[in-house]
């Protein structure tokens, strides 16, 4: 773990013939090294479909964290995973980033106090997830407050 990026490794080559080109795609084929292992792990609920883990990796990047970015690399038998910042971004844009999220959700609830996440999100064009934690660090911060239960309060801006 680095301070802008987290790095793994895992020892091995990537297995059945997949290339490394091919998991920056939407169009690659996984196979299994322990198919018992794998079939363990699926029954046990760990994996939610087989094959899809840097699609949906790539994706979840690029909704919550577009300043964040994925990196593959493979040499002398091992299989690098990084996961950091993209280069020239820095602390500072992602705040600023955050800032802009926070101040569209406050514009957006002064206009109307009864908007769902769902109807957040959906407004602003970013994910439930990044609405939630807004919301959570505009309650932190005491420029945001809930009224009532989740179903049927509402916030007031403070």
């Amino acid at each position: 773990m680095f301070d802008d990026h987290v790095e793994f490794t895992s020892p091995g080559e990537l297995f059945g013939g997949l290339r490394l080109e091919a998991l920056y795609t939407d169009f690659y084929r996984a196979s299994h090294r322990n198919k018992l292992l794998a079939e363990a792990f699926y029954l046990t609920g760990e994996v939610e479909k087989y094959g899809t883990g840097f699609i949906r990796i790539r994706n979840q990047l690029r909704e919550e964290f577009p300043d964040m970015e994925l990196r593959l690399d493979s040499d002398s038998g091992a299989f690098h995973v990084l996961v950091g910042l993209v280069p020239g971004i820095s602390r500072k844009t992602s705040e600023k980033t955050s800032e802009k999220a926070s101040e569209k959700i406050i514009e957006l609830l002064k206009g109307n106090p009864y908007l769902t996440i769902d109807l957040l999100a959906e407004q602003s064009g970013v994910t439930t997830r990044s609405i939630e934690r807004s919301l959570k660090k505009l309650q932190e911060t005491r420029k945001l407050k809930r009224i009532g239960p989740n179903k049927g309060g509402h916030w007031e801006v403070q």
